[in-house]
């Protein structure tokens, strides 16, 4: 097939996803459920506007303040087709990247225990990970995406993902793609591959991430959250409806989003872009709908959840890294992860292509204030993040992926939740 018809196929695609569902799928609006504090209503009220509009059309949004739940919020369908299934406070949404925030949170946690330390190298608990010149790369480096890591010569199939002896000697064994330390480029599947093998032999009880998480956060904080979904909580799951990487670069030209297009152009046709981006074989928009993929642990982009359960995880961090049965990380610890990044030599992400900022595996993000945040953005619009300035943990889901850098359905609730949060400030002041 030509090249011409390959684009016009393309480009026929883009317009039917972005356009066609608006005309064909009429389902009625179901406007926002659940609760919000005293205060915090306007929260609800945006959410029930995009429900209404039409741009949001499922998922759900949820709020930690000092501690406390005061918004936990959802509405439209966790599946459109047919006469559409309604979302409910149970129903379960994939993170993806936002998953990469729960794992460097564990990551935090094993150094906080004194098992890790961020300035030793990788080596220092993986021996084997010291070959074709990466004796020397750190644990800091290879959580801030530093290492040269963003991609692997070698197909990763389900079955070797899951044999996490023989997975752990690929990965060892992998060349870097630049010198360690000179340059950072988004590692967007390899950076839980390479977590969980270091966690496995940096824990004392040799745990992967998938099990670490169950035991020492779901379990004692009550999260619903997984990494890695179990079959048996498939019936709660979200239908996904996500473009591929080249309909969304289509679709950022006809919706005149030039921000994105550049961001899809780089990982579409710069080569090492396109390696990173396709470094799981058993990866497709169509899979991410499947129990087969679904239950597999990849603590980069598997987390599947409820936005409370990050946002609950995000306000216990928040709010001095403890409950009151509970402790999370030290009041040292979580003030290291609000320190500046280390910066490298070239500022431009050789994965995304623009310049960005990765610290001990959290994207760098700032509140209102320029304050910064703990936490990490994920695909089509996921979010979940911890503001220890303002004592915030808070999480956005959606089914319908957007293509925007940050998505604006969730800057809107964002603002309103900064809003609300000034609000009760003055409010007690």
């Amino acid at each position: 097939m030509s090249a011409w018809k390959v684009a016009g196929i393309v480009l026929l695609t883009a317009i039917a996803v972005t356009y066609i569902p608006n005309y064909l799928n009429r389902l009625p609006v179901r406007d926002v459920q659940g609760w919000t504090a005293p205060g915090w209503k306007k929260v609800a009220k945006v959410y029930s506007d995009m429900l209404k509009s039409g741009q949001e059309k499922g998922g759900g949004f949820a709020v930690y303040h000092k501690g406390e739940l005061v918004v936990d919020i959802w509405g439209g369908y966790r599946d459109t087709q047919g006469e559409g299934v309604p979302w409910k406070e149970d129903t379960l949404g994939l993170f993806f990247s936002t998953t990469k925030g729960v794992a460097a949170l564990m990551v935090a946690m094993l150094v906080d225990r004194g098992h890790l330390d961020y300035d030793k190298t990788v080596a220092t608990y993986w021996p084997e990970f010291a070959q074709n010149g990466k004796e020397k790369v750190t644990v800091a480096q290879l959580l801030s995406h530093q290492a040269g890591l963003s991609a692997v010569d070698f197909e990763v199939t389900e079955k070797l993902h899951n044999n996490t002896e023989e997975f752990g000697k690929l990965l060892a064994a992998q060349k870097p793609f630049w010198k360690p330390g000179t340059a950072h480029g988004y590692h967007a599947l390899t950076f839980g591959m390479y977590v969980d093998q270091l966690m496995r032999r940096a824990d004392p009880k040799k745990r992967g991430v998938q099990q670490f998480f169950k035991e020492e956060l779901a379990k004692p904080l009550g999260l619903d959250f997984f990494i890695g979904l179990p079959p048996e909580e498939m019936y709660r799951m979200s239908r996904l409806y996500m473009m591929g990487l080249a309909e969304g670069f289509v679709h950022n030209i006809l919706t005149a989003n030039f921000e994105s297009f550049n961001l899809y152009k780089h990982m579409l046709f710069d080569p090492l872009a396109q390696k990173a981006m396709s470094s799981a074989a058993f990866l497709n928009k169509q899979s991410l709908n499947q129990i087969e993929i679904l239950r597999i642990p990849l603590a980069s982009m598997m987390g599947i959840g409820t936005p409370k359960s990050i946002a609950k995880l995000y306000g216990v961090l928040a709010n001095g890294g403890a409950t009151k049965d509970f402790r999370m990380l030290s009041k040292g610890m979580i003030k290291k992860l609000q320190e500046p990044a280390q910066q490298t030599e070239d500022p431009k992400d050789r994965t995304l292509g623009f310049e960005s900022e990765i610290k001990l595996g959290f994207f760098v993000a700032n509140n209102p204030k320029g304050q910064p945040l703990i936490g990490h953005p994920g695909a089509g619009g996921q979010m979940g993040y911890a503001d220890v300035n303002y004592n915030l943990g808070f999480a956005y889901l959606t089914n319908h992926g957007g293509t925007r850098l940050v998505d604006p359905r969730y800057i809107a609730l964002a603002e309103a939740t900064y809003e609300c949060a000034d609000a009760a400030i003055k409010t007690k002041k």
